[in-house]
């Protein structure tokens, strides 16, 4: 096993029945988009006993101590932070024009880093918002999984399959929502797998550690009810999307548990047409960061206001479909 530090202290960790427990991985640019999840995560349950293991890139003590008061001052739950290495990770692809760090990779050592009494985790990307009770999920039966996670839209896109040298009949899911068996994780050795997968497969790894995952469980995931991890790309009026799929999305997107801003274009990233965009600044409003506004460049709003009157002259398809939410 490869030594981290607060391996130790992770192990100290008090695994008590009905605790949920939920992972974040984070660098310090990223602090405030990890403290309005948490908020929101916490607002919409506060009957529940919560640790949050939050695996750190970096981030200043000051932001810590930030974070520290919103976990256990505002909502008296508990948080362990475990201080990453990331040399361990060097040999994993991210590229120049990525939108994500290095941090992504972190969960892969989650079996080898968290106490061994933990049987499973709930991990979420920080570009997330938690809107209700993550009871039902946490109660997911997870016996011969190693994970339960959403379908991903690459789902239907065969190329995503011949990349990845999958079976063309599988269903790929997206990584930002997993309720892990961490039991499963540590028989598998899957920190291992996952380095031999990026020796011998680095440049195919388009979606970076989602792939990686996928090749690993493609026929051992359960799958969740779109709800768990209401995407972008579920709004959109896209090709494959039959009326009934439509119809039964739609359902999902209004019963939505965990809203997931998946493209480029963050709630804090000037221009963002996501219909739950509001749902950030709901909690935003929350948190230490309540005053914060996105920069405006003036590039970007003039190039803002003619994509909305190319759209309100027909020249552009709209971004995202009617829907009730």
């Amino acid at each position: 096993m490869i030594c981290l530090l607060n391996v130790g202290k992770a192990e100290k960790v008090k695994v008590k029945s009905g605790d949920i427990h939920i992972v974040l991985a984070s660098d310090d640019a990223y602090v405030q988009h990890l403290g309005v999840l948490l908020v929101s995560i916490f607002e919409n349950n506060r009957n529940e006993s919560i640790v949050v293991h939050l695996l750190s890139d970096n981030i200043s003590a000051e932001k810590k101590e930030i974070l520290s008061r919103i976990i256990e001052n505002n909502y008296k739950q508990n948080v362990v932070f475990y201080e990453m290495n990331r040399n361990i990770f060097k040999d994993f692809p991210v590229r120049a024009k990525d939108h994500i760090s290095i941090a992504a990779y972190y969960r892969l050592m989650l079996s080898d880093l968290l106490p061994q009494k933990m049987t499973k985790v709930l991990y979420l990307d920080c570009d997330m918002i938690v809107t209700g009770s993550l009871h039902p999920l946490w109660n997911t039966d997870l016996s011969g999984f190693a994970l339960a996670a959403v379908k991903d839209n690459l789902s239907y896109m065969p190329e995503t399959f011949e990349r990845l040298s999958l079976p063309s009949a599988d269903c790929y899911f997206n990584t930002g929502l997993l309720l892990i068996n961490l039991d499963y994780w540590r028989k598998e050795n899957i920190f291992e797998q996952a380095v031999e997968i990026t020796k011998n497969k680095a440049d195919i790894l388009l979606w970076h550690d989602q792939d990686l995952l996928n090749i690993l469980f493609h026929a051992h995931w359960m799958s969740l009810p779109y709800r768990w991890n209401v995407m972008n790309t579920l709004m959109r009026p896209l090709p494959f999307y039959t009326p009934d799929m439509i119809k039964s999305i739609d359902m999902e997107i209004k019963k939505r548990v965990v809203v997931h801003y998946t493209c480029a274009w963050k709630p804090w990233i000037y221009p963002c047409d996501n219909p739950l965009c509001f749902e950030y600044y709901k909690y935003l409003k929350l948190s230490p960061w309540k005053k914060f506004k996105p920069a405006r460049s003036l590039n970007r709003v003039f190039k803002w206001q003619i994509h909305k009157i190319r759209v309100l002259l027909g020249l552009l398809g709209k971004g995202y479909r009617e829907i009730e939410l």
